[in-house]
């Protein structure tokens, strides 16, 4: 039944109750291990502090302050702060938010900032008084802003000043927060003299008790203006977190480099995964490849999430391997499809420590790829979590067999309601929401994502899936980046265009495109035109822009290889 949940969802929710408590039995050993569970001399303080924040975010902040107070919270450009500064911090501007602009639940506060610690303490201030967090992304244009903004219609925007400029001089949003230190009140722009510092310095306390507001993220806007996706955190998701526990293996001694924009789904949980686990957050506000791995070497960091992106951009650097990256003992990949290629790049780099993350904007993680399964299949994305429930659909939304490609749908204890604002909604089929995606599942339950369902092109008949394509090309020697898209064609209705960045210092032609693939692939999946870029656009989380590739000038093309056609961000 589509659109509605049948009587089979609720024989599926029991079944993902049980497999939510074979989760948590599975994930005691690794909490144990890390040394998650508080000890004795701090149990006090740490049900003192569930006690007087409910379910919030805020609460995550406490328990690390009551037992790692002294321990850094975060390092970043501005130094370093302990968890019990920053929890003193969140208290204050929460107090003040409420005293001055009584925010409390069904208020909006929205955060438009890059990674700094004043991003958590804006975030975790309005979490504690149960307003929705709206996570703005930094490289929406003025237009899609003031579009954003006339949706949600915060009471406060906590921004960095540098884009006080992007912001709709007649936007009656409340007043805008600037989420810096001291000094950076007097830029111009909305709301300027208004300091996240002065309200830290406030002294004021704020409400307890209050339960989490929404968290309101925005979709990758690959295809319009992006979509604002809320979801209620809850006992469900962090249930589902534990399923990937024996998996990450994470510990409370870790230092996690968190690189991916804390805006993004991604960026977030690791941040929020670090408050909870009480370990150090290094981040930066801008990524630069060369201070990832100074930072590495010099903090002995543990965990190094990233996009496929920033990972070869590590990779790739000339003097990379002068770095100690000895401390490194997992390392995450998700938000964007990773290339074969580049996964044993990485594992050659780092040893078998690679794990991939894949899941959505509007359900969250659905699954994770082992080292063990990176190793034995680099294509795969990994197994469902506990608790998360795929199916691969065909047209007609029967259910495909293993090995079938068809549209995958997913469900789990992270699913959000539905989009604010509007009512366009994901298909949804027996409680399963569509992803977009279309995979197939191998006879191990392992996953395997071949494009979007929107981007297969179906030339002369047959259908071609641009992941598998673009994973090969990605593996020639020359080539740094590859994407594929069909453009329009009169005798086969569509053909394939291939977009390559090659490697600094080589060449590559048309010709040797075709042949390469030609050795690995069908003759049907064989590129007949070529493009060669200085950079691929992708959006702040490494998704390639497939819509933008096709506005590229390529005059007189006629098949054969034309060069430095730039595309930027």
């Amino acid at each position: 039944m589509i659109g509605s949940i049948g009587t089979g969802s609720i024989g599926a929710a029991l079944r993902g109750r049980a497999e939510l408590a074979l989760a948590v039995a599975a994930a005691v050993p690794p909490v144990l291990r890390g040394g998650l569970l508080p000890p004795p001399h701090r149990l006090p303080r740490t049900v003192l502090a569930l006690a007087r924040n409910g379910g919030t975010l805020a609460l995550l902040a406490e328990l690390a302050a009551a037992r790692f107070p002294d321990r850094p919270a975060m390092i970043d450009e501005f130094g370093e702060i302990s968890f019990a500064e920053l929890h003193r911090r969140v208290v204050a501007v929460a107090g003040a938010m409420h005293e001055a602009w009584h925010i409390g639940p069904g208020s909006a506060v929205a955060v438009l900032a890059r990674n700094h610690r004043h991003f958590p303490e804006a975030v975790l201030a309005a979490s504690r008084l149960g307003a929705e967090l709206v996570l703005l992304n930094t490289e929406l244009a003025p237009d899609q802003l003031a579009r954003i903004l006339a949706r949600h219609r915060p009471e406060l925007l906590v921004a960095d000043a540098e884009f006080f400029e992007k912001l709709p001089s007649s936007a009656h949003a409340g007043p805008t927060v600037i989420a810096l230190g001291p000094g950076e009140g007097d830029a111009p722009g909305p709301g300027a003299g208004i300091t996240l510092e002065a309200l830290a310095g406030s002294g004021l306390d704020a409400p307890r008790g209050r339960l989490q507001g929404p968290i309101t993220m925005l979709t990758s806007g690959t295809t319009g203006l992006a979509k604002s996706a809320p979801r209620q955190t809850g006992i469900a998701a962090g249930l589902s977190m534990a399923g990937a526990l024996p998996v990450l293996a994470l510990e409370t001694t870790d230092v996690i480099y968190a690189a991916p924009p804390f805006f993004h789904f991604y960026g977030f949980g690791m941040l929020t995964a670090g408050l909870a686990l009480g370990a150090t957050v290094v981040t930066r506000r801008s990524f630069d490849p060369s201070r990832v791995l100074e930072a590495v070497e010099r903090h002995r960091v543990t965990v190094l999430p990233g996009v496929p992106t920033m990972h070869q951009r590590i990779l790739d650097l000339p003097d990379g391997q002068r770095y100690d990256t000895s401390s490194v003992r997992l390392v995450l990949t998700g938000a964007a499809p990773v290339s074969p290629a580049l996964s044993r790049r990485l594992q050659e780099r780092y040893g078998p420590v690679l794990v991939n993350a894949y899941g959505a904007t509007e359900l969250g993680v659905l699954a994770l790829a082992a080292p063990e399964d990176l190793r034995e299949c680099p294509e795969t994305v990994g197994r469902a979590l506990p608790g998360v429930s795929l199916r691969i659909l065909r047209p007609d939304r029967t259910q495909a067999p293993p090995g079938e490609v068809g549209e995958l749908f997913a469900r789990g204890p992270m699913m959000f309601a539905g989009y604010t604002g509007g009512t366009e909604r994901k298909e949804e089929v027996d409680g399963h929401l569509s992803t977009g995606d279309l995979a197939r599942l191998d006879d191990r339950g392992r996953l395997f994502v071949v494009g979007r369902a929107d981007d297969m092109i179906v030339s002369g008949g047959e259908n071609i899936f641009t992941n598998e394509v673009e994973d090969v090309l990605a593996g020639h020697p020359d080539v740094a980046e590859a994407a594929v898209v069909g453009v329009p064609d009169e005798d086969l209705g569509s053909r394939m265009r291939a977009y390559l960045v090659p490697r600094d210092g080589t060449t590559i032609t048309l010709d040797e495109v075709k042949d390469y693939v030609r050795a690995r692939l069908e003759r049907y999946k064989v590129p007949r035109e070529l493009v060669l870029l200085d950079e691929l656009p992708r959006n702040a989380t490494g998704k390639i822009l497939h819509a933008r590739l096709r506005e590229v000038p390529v005059s007189d093309l006629c098949g054969y290889s034309h060069t430095n056609h730039s595309q930027g961000r």
